[in-house]
């Protein structure tokens, strides 16, 4: 009997995958500065590149565009790596309610 591979992912997960993608392009094309710490004066300074997901990436916060925020890799490594109090001061990280 032969057997069929195990999918890398799972189908639910691709379908999930795909509309990430196509919600994540719209979202840059309609916010493509960097809204976190770079600001200068109230005018963003760097392109995003990343969307930090601010409540995290579980389930069906990947898609939820209501907790993401656009960020340029430097901003993206002070949120998660050196001013992550800051970040919860300023709202960039939190629970979301499930």
């Amino acid at each position: 009997m032969k057997r069929s591979p195990i999918r890398r992912v799972s189908k639910k997960r691709a379908k999930q995958s795909a509309e990430y993608l196509r919600l994540r392009q719209n979202f840059m094309l309609s916010r493509p500065f960097c809204e976190a710490f770079c600001r200068n004066g109230g005018q963003p300074r760097n392109l995003a590149v990343h969307i930090h997901h601010m409540a995290g990436r579980e389930g069906r916060l990947l898609c939820a565009s209501e907790h993401w925020l656009p960020v340029c890799a430097e901003c993206h490594d002070k949120i998660h790596k050196t001013h992550v109090a800051e970040a919860y001061e300023k709202g960039f990280l939190y629970e979301a309610k499930r």
